[in-house]
């Protein structure tokens, strides 16, 4: 049994700039024909990591996702998960947005290097 996406990465997906959410992805693995695999992630963007612990931690979305991992995973015989996050320091950055409105992704925080 596959876990699919849920309405709390549609969330952070289309409305997560409020909660500091850069971007989210739902992603699902194929193979070499194009058919979808039992394995899929979910990538996302934050712009501080304690604001992402704040939404796991506390949002209504991210408990009914925790809730239904449980009651879903209670049944699966093979279940390999892992949790995978990147901090990285803000002032070895460089983004480039080639004709991209400047609320898109980082752009919104971000500060024009000098020169």
């Amino acid at each position: 049994m596959q876990l699919h996406h849920t309405v709390g990465h549609d969330l952070l997906r289309d409305n997560g700039k409020p909660l500091g959410c850069y971007s989210n992805r739902y992603v699902q693995y194929i193979d070499l024909d194009g058919n979808l695999l039992e394995k899929s992630y979910n990538i996302g963007h934050w712009r501080a990591l304690d604001l992402l612990e704040r939404w796991a931690e506390s949002h209504p979305t991210h408990l009914r996702i925790f809730v239904t991992f449980f009651r879903v995973a209670a049944g699966l015989q093979k279940l390999r998960l892992y949790h995978e996050v990147s901090v990285f320091d803000g002032a070895n950055q460089l983004y480039e947005y080639i004709n991209c409105h400047p609320e898109t992704g980082m752009m919104r925080d971000s500060v024009v290097a000098e020169g």
